[in-house]
């Protein structure tokens, strides 16, 4: 499925607001799925999206933190994390 629908049936959260973003590749298949005949354009804008890179998310989550906050706020945060969670 290339959209996204809340549980309710709406397109958008209960706390979201502005054009809901919908792929144009997607957008037949939205149709079909909702028994609209077209999309609204008060509600939506088409966008076009592109393929996502996964190494580069690897990348990221992988990479060595160049700043470290050591300050007494972060040592006490990291230290009780769990505590605070």
């Amino acid at each position: 499925m290339g959209f996204w629908r809340e549980k309710n049936g709406e397109d958008r959260h209960k706390y979201g607001g502005g054009k809901v973003m919908l792929d144009k590749n997607s957008v037949e298949e939205y149709l079909k799925f909702t028994y609209a005949e077209s999309v609204d354009e008060r509600k939506f804008i088409l966008v076009e999206l592109s393929k996502t890179d996964k190494s580069r998310f690897n990348e990221i989550e992988n990479a060595e933190v160049e700043f470290q906050n050591e300050s007494r706020e972060a040592m006490y945060w990291d230290n009780n994390r769990k505590k605070l969670l």
